[in-house]
């Protein structure tokens, strides 16, 4: 699997301009560092370098300007690039080098951007060298304070989301959701018969024969036999029926208008046929526009002529004369020359266009008279046949506003303002259009084609032009008046009918006539609902064989998780007992937890939602063994642990280190651990030295400067790094515990020097433990003949016990000065004699 073998990291967060380079040699690598030194920066360079952004902005930030230029560290040079690099062996053993530079960072709403390279060549992602990422938002295997208690903290679908993921069964899902989405965009068909249909089943008196029509089609004579069969029932109720469908139909036809007349005549409100003229284009014109221009090139004198050039010019002497010839016609010798003749040939030609022009103007004058005829009487024939009545007539039908509010009572108010009003409209419009049409009629009769010039021909264009928009005002009228027509139409007729007990006769002739469309309709319809069921019962199939592998994945995982969990906090009365879908599974996953009535028992045990029931530290044990059984699943090669036991969780600090760790070791994963907690360092030191254990030390002294890391073989120049921060501390609590880090580390120096005499005289069984239990006061006499390089140093390190000495004891706490003494002369005892 996957190892890192060499991490460089240079500007990124903590980290200064100076790179900072950590080797990585055996299977575990302990960092330490205080808190605000550096070490969560370094979890997530190594973060940044995997997957090129930090999980942190996603998961704890409450807007996303929040991180705004996080990744750069803030005091490095803007002319300095922000680069995290790694060796990384994959599994066959080749090292490739990896490295990510930071091109932009956060901006309040956007993503940072950075390029990736592997080996030097531009990359999209680490597959290539083995390293496969986890699905989002964790997709490093980095485990950081801020992402421990992801998997109960996120929301149900996001939890939903991950665990799918986890457990590979998203492409069920996927496909799941492609088949509903193709599923909400196959419309149904549709068709104006479909309403109408809807309405002729729900009636109370022939809706029954209706069933006949099932939705898997029905053929154009089923369709006839069930309007026939209601039609007939209908007719029974008024008398004889007459046999066969159409006569039927003209038998209800004539009905319903006779009994509806006898009421109101509401076919009377209906617009009829819309008017199919078309008015004159550009191009129309061309004829008049030839006739004026080739009149312009034909005298009058030349046109009297033009029949007698016309004889003269069938002679066939004379058409292929080439010297003076005698006139046919007045006998002059030689007056007709081949230019006169010639002459004659052009007028001649002339004369030509100007009969064609002609013939095509009187064809387009023709046109123009049938066009306003056209007008005028389509203009009529489209309007409502009221509008053709006068007042004696309407009186005489019943037509009048008191009636139809009678018919409408209360809905009156709103359907006869918008009617009046257009009807109105649509009056005064077709008066303007016949008006129109008719003047034109009249200029047309009297309209002399050899008069014709170009100001008679833009006086005929501004009457057409009149006319063609009194034409589209009348158009749009009679619209507006369909528009507001058609709801006082409905609402009239369902009256009338209702009160000549004439309810659903309409939608039986309406359906008649679209008996056609109706059957394709009812066919698509068909197609389309069987179509439907089987992608319904795909679906259901589908949630069914992925509810059966979440369970047994599910099943499979928790089984993982638990034993991580047992391994952290074995033989409790309260503990983690599965993951299981809530309903399907595809918006819930509940975490449960069993409640044991004895510690380790599982008689009288009962499941609860563990978010309900954990604690605090139980929780975070929970996201440590999810996240622990995830990387195992994936098959990382190394994992990143940043404080993953918090300092308060004392109890389970042992079981981490001895049972945890021992177990990713053992599974061959590479660990990286960062912690504060002198504790775990101390304890995973003395616990894995057989190991090739790497440690190292992060510390944040100069912010300018940056985070710097160092490598040390041994714990004193951790004990040094952890006395600093407090030796300069003016509050003397703060300042005891300086104290006391730097006798530690005296002591430290003391059994070091002691193991590397006794090696020396090889003793190769020396040990630092052979020292366990002796005190400052006890090491420094059987040192001081140890420092031989110069006679000064032996008197130092006697000055650093005396002023050490008080800080462990009720004495009075040694000044800052006496502690960064001290320090400094350790630091400088251990590099010339401990190198």
């Amino acid at each position: 699997m996957p190892r890192i073998r060499r991490l460089e990291i240079k500007g990124f967060r903590a980290f200064g301009s100076q790179a900072q380079v950590l080797e990585f040699h055996g299977p575990l690598a302990m960092i330490w560092g205080p808190n605000s030194q550096g070490k969560t920066s370094l979890a997530e360079a190594i973060e940044f370098l995997l997957t090129g952004k930090t999980v942190r902005r996603e998961l704890i930030a409450s807007a996303k300007r929040e991180f705004a230029e996080a990744l750069r560290n803030a005091h490095m040079p803007s002319c300095e690039d922000v680069i995290v690099s790694a060796d990384i062996e994959d599994t066959v053993g080749q090292t490739h080098r990896v490295e990510r530079k930071l091109t932009r960072d956060y901006t309040g709403r956007d993503p940072c951007y950075s390029e990736l390279r592997i080996n030097g060549d531009p990359a999209f992602d680490l597959s290539t060298i083995g390293i496969r990422l986890f699905q989002p938002p964790l997709e490093a295997p980095v485990l950081m304070p801020h992402t421990l208690r992801y998997v109960v903290s996120a929301e149900p679908q996001q939890r939903t989301e991950y665990f799918k993921a986890l457990l590979e069964v998203s492409d069920l899902e996927e496909i799941r959701t492609a088949i509903s989405e193709a599923k909400n965009r196959l419309a149904p068909p549709l068709s104006p018969s479909e309403s109408i249909l809807r309405r002729c089943r729900t009636h109370p008196r022939y809706g029954a024969t209706f069933d006949k029509l099932e939705a898997g089609g029905a053929s154009l004579e089923t369709i006839t036999e069930v309007l026939s069969e209601a039609v007939g029932l209908i007719l029974s109720d008024a008398g004889p029926v007459p046999e066969g469908f159409e006569a039927r139909i003209a038998a209800t036809k004539a009905l319903l208008e006779e009994q509806r007349s006898r009421t109101f005549p509401v076919t009377a409100l209906e617009p009829r046929k819309g008017p199919s003229w078309t008015l004159p284009e550009g191009r129309f014109w061309k004829p008049f526009e030839d006739l004026v221009q080739a009149r312009s090139s034909v005298v009058q004198e030349t046109s009297r002529l033009i029949r007698l050039f016309e004889e003269v010019i069938k002679v066939p002497e004379l058409a292929s004369a080439k010297v003076p010839v005698d006139c046919p016609v007045c006998e002059t010798p030689k007056a007709l020359t081949p230019e006169r003749i010639a002459f004659i040939r052009k007028q001649l030609e002339s004369s030509a266009e100007f009969r064609k022009a002609r013939e095509e103007t009187e064809r387009a004058l023709r046109e123009l008279r049938s066009l306003a005829d056209r007008i005028r009487q389509e203009s009529q024939e489209s309007c409502p046949l009221f509008f053709a009545w006068n007042d004696g007539e309407r009186e005489r039908r019943s037509f009048s506003h008191t009636t139809m509010e009678a018919l409408l009572g209360a809905r009156s108010a709103d359907l006869l303002p918008p009617w009046m009003e257009t009807s109105s409209r649509l009056e005064a419009a077709l008066e303007t259009v016949r008006g129109q049409a008719s003047e034109l009629q009249e200029s047309l009769e009297t309209a002399q084609l050899d008069e014709l010039n170009e100001a008679k021909l833009e006086e005929l264009r501004q009457k057409i032009a009149d006319l063609a928009q009194a034409a589209k005002n009348f158009v749009e009228a009679l619209s507006r008046y369909k528009e507001a027509s058609e709801p006082l139409v409905r609402a009239l007729r369902s009256e009338v009918d209702r009160r000549a007990g004439m309810e659903g006769w309409q939608e039986l002739i309406d359906l008649a006539g679209r008996r056609d469309e109706l059957s394709i309709w009812l066919a698509k319809r068909a197609a389309y609902d069987q179509m439907v069921g089987e992608i319904d019962e795909a679906i259901k199939e589908i949630d069914q064989a992925k509810a059966k592998i979440l369970d047994e994945k599910f099943d499979e995982l928790s089984q993982e998780i638990l034993r991580w969990w047992n391994l952290l906090r074995p033989d409790e009365s309260t503990s983690f007992d599965g993951i299981q879908r809530g309903g399907t599974g595809r918006r819930f996953i509940d975490l449960k937890a069993r409640l044991a009535a004895e510690p380790g028992g599982s008689s009288g045990s009962v499941l609860r939602d563990a978010v309900a029931v954990f604690s605090d530290s139980q929780l975070n044990c929970f996201g440590l063994s999810a996240f622990l059984a995830r990387t195992v699943r994936e098959g990382t090669g190394f994992i990143i642990l940043d404080d993953p036991v918090p300092a308060s969780d004392d109890e389970h600090r042992a079981f981490f280190i001895d049972r945890v760790l021992e177990e990713l070791i053992g599974s061959s994963i590479q660990v990286i651990l960062l912690t504060h907690d002198e504790r775990m360092w101390k304890d995973v030191q003395e616990r894995y030295k057989h190991l090739e254990l790497d440690t190292l030390l992060v510390s944040l002294e100069e912010p300018k400067v940056g985070a710097k890391v160092e490598s040390r073989s041994d714990t004193l120049d951790a004990l040094l790094a952890r006395a600093t921060p407090y030796v300069k501390n003016a509050n003397p609590r703060i300042r005891k515990i300086g104290a006391q880090r730097l006798r530690d580390a005296a002591e430290r120096f003391c059994k070091l020097m002691l193991v590397k005499h006794r090696r020396d005289q090889e003793d190769s069984a020396a040990m630092v433990s052979d020292y366990d239990g002796k005190t400052l006061g006890d090491l420094i006499p059987d040192v001081y003949t140890l420092l031989t390089k110069d006679p000064s140093h032996s008197g130092k390190l006697r000055v650093i016990g005396q002023r050490l000495s008080p800080g462990s004891h009720d004495h009075q706490v040694p000044p800052p000065g006496d502690l960064k003494q001290s320090l400094g002369d350790l630091k400088y005892l251990r590099k010339e004699y401990l190198p």
